[in-house]
């Protein structure tokens, strides 16, 4: 399976933004970064960028916020999430992927 899009959902913090950094550099993958303020989201590309020493990936990073997370898992061919350790989020986060992935995506999760 070709993964050319991925959703990482928790980007801004420290596993979701190298996560990220790994999709959009090893498979060139276009890599929709969603967090919870766009502003921040935004703020943690360069981030991301200058962790995986990559200069050329950063057209591959979309900074998304929450309100366009089923738009992108809709488009994703995998979605990882790297939320805070919270049970009432990652279960509010796995309903809204579960409804919204197709078929052949594949989701996961670092925890």
């Amino acid at each position: 399976m070709k993964i050319n899009t991925v959703t990482v959902i928790g980007v801004t913090g420290t596993m979701g933004a190298n996560i990220a950094g790994i999709f959009a550099s090893f498979g060139d993958a276009k890599v929709y970064c969603v967090g919870r303020d766009i502003e921040k989201v935004k703020k943690t590309i360069p981030r991301i960028v200058k962790s995986v020493k990559a200069d050329a990936i950063s057209h591959n990073l979309v900074p998304v916020d929450f309100s366009n997370l089923e738009e992108c898992v809709s488009k994703s061919d995998l979605i990882f999430e790297s939320s805070k350790e919270d049970i009432k989020i990652k279960t509010e986060i796995a309903t809204r992927v579960g409804k919204s992935m197709k078929p052949t995506a594949i989701s996961g999760t670092d925890t």
